[in-house]
């Protein structure tokens, strides 16, 4: 089977997270998708402050 991948934007910061399209399943998998992007910005804002120093507003 032939799977989609989320869109790659091309930025300096690009990383490939592996999540799947959620296009045409269920509520569950959007939510699941949608969790795991959540995750995955709080590391990369982490990652953001660690390495370049940002002064980004405390989210959590």
């Amino acid at each position: 089977m032939n799977k989609k991948k989320v869109a790659f934007i091309g930025r300096p910061f690009d990383d490939n997270w592996g999540l799947e399209d959620p296009t045409g399943k269920s509520d569950a998998e959007f939510q699941i998708i949608m969790e795991e992007i959540r995750k995955k910005i709080l590391v990369l804002i982490d990652a953001m402050k660690a390495t370049a120093g940002c002064l980004l507003p405390q989210t959590r």
